[in-house]
């Protein structure tokens, strides 16, 4: 099977901080580990043509 690289865009980078922002004002742990498996499954993402 052929593997893809997933590209985040400028939007989805901010987007991304913008949760974590908003997660870590009341849990800096659980905003660590969004970030950690957001950007983690973001590599598993396959792209079907």
């Amino acid at each position: 099977m052929k593997e893809y690289k997933v590209i985040w865009t400028k939007k989805a980078q901010k987007d991304l901080e913008e949760i974590i922002e908003y997660i870590k004002i009341s849990n800096i742990q659980n905003a660590k580990k969004v970030f950690s498996k957001s950007k983690k499954n973001a590599k598993n993402y396959i792209t079907f043509l």
